[in-house]
């Protein structure tokens, strides 16, 4: 896929000093380090963005970084996102010296190891649903991102989607990982996560364990959106150009990039053209789909009224 471009990053000191400290506690010495952080908030309210900032700052401090994310479908591919983190470079060099048997078993989601599982039954067993062999072939799996011998900070984006054998999979990592230098970070748009019952028990389980640390973002205050426009656009905002900015964005940050990126250089930022943006044109309709006939109607009426 063609590279993210990344936009600059202002405020969230707090959400940001937050995380600091779960990635301290998930690499210091105390047993039971493992964390899992879940950064939630609306859709274009900047949480890959903040989750981007902790795996620079992971890197920066010689940790092993991976991302993955989760896709909307009404069946989404079991495992996808584990095998998106298994395919990274620092778990493929982990996989290596991994114990042949455990190998053969990660082979099952990664064909391209070349190594057959030799257990009896092989494929079938798996598939039947054999509780011994599926217990088998996702503790291969947790081992293979055990085996990376430093610190480790795994992404997780669109937690909303996520499909239940790869939230089996995340509760067994983070049990059978329990001492381990390991952070799971996840991002979740707030409005969906109901809409997946198996995730709201996945964490609730790992809340009563006490390891669960959630950080909620809120849009950025009127100075901060000054700030975000300025560094994009290159210059200072005129104090009433960020009044309209931020009335039309409401601070949601993909709202402001995207208002900047649509003015001309010598444009105010007035946040006006950033409406026909399709990223912004995709998430206002994601939440209005989400909406009944008979809201959806109360909106369209609002529309029409305006502010």
């Amino acid at each position: 896929p063609p590279a993210r471009q990344t936009s600059p990053f202002v405020g969230r000191e707090d959400e940001l000093g937050v995380l600091r400290t779960a990635w301290a506690a998930a690499t210091g010495e105390e047993p039971g380090a493992a964390r899992l952080v879940v950064i939630s908030g609306e859709a274009g309210i900047g949480k890959s963005r903040l989750a981007e900032e902790l795996l620079s700052m992971v890197r920066q401090t010689g940790g092993v970084a991976t991302a993955a994310r989760c896709y909307a479908g009404d069946r989404p591919l079991p495992l996808a996102p584990v095998a998106e983190w298994l395919r990274s470079d620092a778990c493929r060099q982990a996989m290596e010296r991994l114990d042949p048997a455990w190998r053969a078993e990660v082979a099952r989601l990664l064909p391209e190891l070349g190594t057959r599982p030799s257990v009896p039954g092989g494929e079938e067993a798996v598939q039947v649903g054999d509780t011994w062999y599926r217990h088998r072939f996702f503790e291969g799996l947790v081992r293979a991102v055990l085996g990376i011998d430093r610190p480790t900070a795994l992404l997780l984006d669109d937690l909303q989607w996520c499909d239940l054998d790869t939230l089996t999979w995340l509760e067994l990592c983070l049990h059978l990982g329990a001492d381990a230098p390991l952070l799971v970070a996840t991002t979740a748009r707030s409005e969906e996560v109901h809409d997946n019952p198996d995730l709201v028990a996945a964490l609730g389980r790992l809340r009563s364990m006490g390891i669960v640390e959630d950080v909620e973002l809120g849009p950025l205050r009127e100075a901060e959106t000054a700030e975000l426009a300025g560094l994009l656009l290159g210059s200072g905002v005129d104090p009433s150009s960020v009044t309209r900015l931020q009335a039309m964005t409401g601070g949601f940050p993909l709202f402001v990039v995207e208002a900047a990126r649509s003015q001309p250089p010598t444009g105010a930022a007035t946040g006006v053209d950033a409406l026909g943006s399709p990223r912004v044109q995709a998430v206002l309709a994601g939440r209005l789909e989400q909406l009944s006939a008979g809201a959806r109607d109360l909106a369209a009426l609002a529309a029409a009224i305006g502010r």
